[in-house]
């Protein structure tokens, strides 16, 4: 039985959920209730909810409950997942047989949705090698692939570490 099932029908596991808490929360997992600014022209919250400082009801140091984290971690993964099965279809409507992906491989490329955004995701080096079945050699350029690095030289360390584990996890069913 094959590893590779429909994109277009996958949801996140429980292992991307147990992640992204990782990769977005402080360090023990747990959500910031407080606001703070990564120097990235956002406010930050909870397990990485980021809204533009320009238009965001939060200021540094507001508290928001622990119900508002999870709201706000459920939004953002539902957005992510939604941009990946988009990516899926569109794969699937030009009859591109790497529509069908592993449940590791989806729950990295959600994980890099929620973390780079869609158009992060969309426009790296990374989904193309994914796009043309070349899943071994996407995964070993996926921490070097600086489309989906922060504008902030001081974040990009964290996330070529996050990189390395994410492309580890995409390898699991290969």
């Amino acid at each position: 039985k094959s590893n590779f099932l429909d994109g277009t029908k996958l949801r996140a596991s429980q292992e991307f959920w147990d992640h992204i808490k990782a990769d977005e929360g402080l360090t023990n997992g747990k959500p910031s209730l407080k606001a703070y600014a990564l120097g990235d022209d956002n406010i930050t919250m909870g397990w990485g909810h980021a809204e533009p400082i320009s238009t965001s009801k939060y200021k540094v140091g507001d508290t928001i409950t622990k119900s508002d984290a999870i709201k706000y971690l459920r939004e953002d993964a539902t957005v992510a997942a939604d941009c990946v099965r988009r990516i899926f279809q569109k794969w699937k409507d030009e009859k591109l047989s790497t529509y069908k992906t592993t449940q590791s491989m989806f729950d990295v490329l959600v994980s890099i949705a929620f973390n780079a955004g869609c158009g992060g995701l969309w426009n790296s080096d990374f989904i193309k090698l994914v796009k043309i079945g070349e899943f071994k050699e996407a995964a070993d350029m996926l921490p070097h692939d600086n489309k989906m690095w922060p504008k902030n030289p001081e974040l990009v360390q964290g996330v070529i570490n996050r990189r390395k584990g994410e492309a580890k996890r995409f390898r699991k069913e290969l």
